[in-house]
């Protein structure tokens, strides 16, 4: 369960570069998204023979990326690619905005920004450890499975039903709800900055620091509590029935280990200061509280006495064997 949908079993290979080097990646997606914006205009297409050039070109990057060995190169090759896919799959979604389906157009376009936030935050904070797992697409086989039943529920039903699936209603409070999800996750991203990582921290660092500040002052987890909107927003988007319940219920069940393993660790690193913001500031995700505070303070206590037993006893062994020496002297 602990590898459920996101990135937690995820360990980054970085490859060595510039943060130049890197931040190029995302110029990549900038020009990929331009480049799909005005060829369409240019060639007259309209978004299926778009889609089609699109599986051409995603063909050939692959028959190019097979030729390659060189471990740097490919690397490179590889988040630079993806980051064109993802830009001209934002576009597509923008094109498909003219047709019936235009609620799998906006569901791709809010995939392609996720994603690529996603590298971004990596690329800004902690470009050492960059690399295609920054994109959190094989984040973990759970989430490619959602997303593989989520896009077969959704074309099926319109296969089926038609514009049955067009409830405008549902439309609007999942984008809205949908976009709101976005802001909260990359918000918290790049609030946190160095201090937030796709992994949890089991070993304190000395420059990392408890931010209580902006979003973390509406909910502890904004990055959770946004991944947690957005995910089941975008099968609102989408009328998907039973990928709404799947997916509500597997975020349950993620957070509700993840948060309080995380909370653990946090009042491990923090101590006292964590638990008094956590007294004041609660998760707001639904069925996940995190944990209480209270249960938490006298084990806090009692480290603290040992800390400073410790330190204590530190000391005395350090002052007598400066005396011993002075003796000796």
């Amino acid at each position: 369960n602990q590898s459920l949908w996101m990135e937690a079993e995820i360990q980054p290979t970085p490859i060595e570069g510039s943060p130049n080097e890197y931040r190029f990646t995302l110029g990549v997606w900038i020009c990929s998204t331009i480049f799909g914006l005005f060829v369409p205009f240019f060639l007259y297409l309209d978004c299926w023979s778009y889609l089609a050039i699109l599986l051409v070109l995603l063909v050939a990057y692959i028959c190019l990326l097979s030729q390659i060995r060189h471990e740097r190169r490919s690397s490179r090759l590889i988040e630079n690619g993806t980051a064109s896919v993802l830009g001209l799959v934002f576009m597509l979604g923008l094109y498909m905005n003219d047709t019936t389906y235009f609620q799998f157009g906006l569901y791709i376009m809010s995939m392609s920004i996720y994603h690529s936030a996603e590298y971004a935050f990596v690329c800004v904070f902690h470009y050492d450890t960059l690399s295609f797992n920054s994109f959190l697409i094989n984040q973990s086989l759970h989430y490619g499975c959602a997303i593989g039943v989520s896009v077969a529920e959704y074309w099926v039903e319109s296969w089926l039903f038609g514009t049955y699936k067009i409830v405008f209603p549902f439309i609007y409070l999942g984008f809205f709800s949908l976009c709101m999800g976005q802001v909260f996750r990359v918000g918290a991203l790049f609030v946190a900055g160095r201090n937030f990582h796709h992994q949890i921290q089991e070993e304190s660092d000395p420059n990392h620091v408890l931010v209580t500040s902006g979003l973390y002052s509406f909910t502890r987890h904004p990055g959770y509590f946004g991944w947690y909107l957005w995910a089941v927003s975008t099968q609102v988007l989408l009328v998907n029935p039973v990928s709404i319940f799947l997916f509500c219920y597997a975020c349950h069940l993620f957070f509700s280990i993840r948060i309080n393993y995380e909370e653990e660790t946090l009042i491990m690193m923090f101590g006292r200061s964590y638990l008094e913001y956590m007294k004041k500031v609660p998760t707001r995700i639904p069925f996940n509280p995190g944990l209480n505070p209270e249960e938490y303070f006298l084990y806090v206590e009692k480290m603290e006495r040992i800390r400073l037993t410790t330190a204590q006893k530190s000391q005395h062994t350090e002052q007598t064997q400066y005396q011993a020496l002075l003796n000796h002297l």
